[in-house]
């Protein structure tokens, strides 16, 4: 009777542990041929295009850019070097981050 009585006890003590809420996620991204970018990337909420959440993000020596992000769905502005018209310009593309997840984008340049 005493073992099962230890048993119980110790199996309570252990369902009552709280999970780890996690309410983040992690974006990597990886540009072909980066060197092609011109500035750093930009980062929206997709629900408020008229102001980033973080600006000139910056890919390493790799082409690689991992950024932890609050659930939900974003849009990366990220800007490449135009040929014919001698500037630059800027492409989107949108993505969305699940929490405790990891996001990857691969964006050829």
């Amino acid at each position: 009777m005493r073992p099962l009585l230890i048993t119980l006890i110790f199996v309570g003590l252990l369902g009552c542990q709280k999970d780890q809420l996690t309410f983040t996620g992690r974006l990597n991204v990886t540009f072909t041929n980066s060197s092609e970018l011109t500035l750093g990337s930009k980062i929206y909420e997709l629900s408020n295009l008229n102001y980033p959440l973080f600006e000139n993000l910056a890919a390493d020596s790799k082409g690689n850019l991992t950024i932890e992000l609050n659930y939900g769905n974003y849009l990366i502005e990220y800007f490449r070097h135009d040929d014919l018209n001698g500037g630059n310009f800027s492409q989107r593309r949108a993505f969305q981050i699940t929490p405790d997840k990891t996001t990857n984008l691969t964006i050829n340049l």
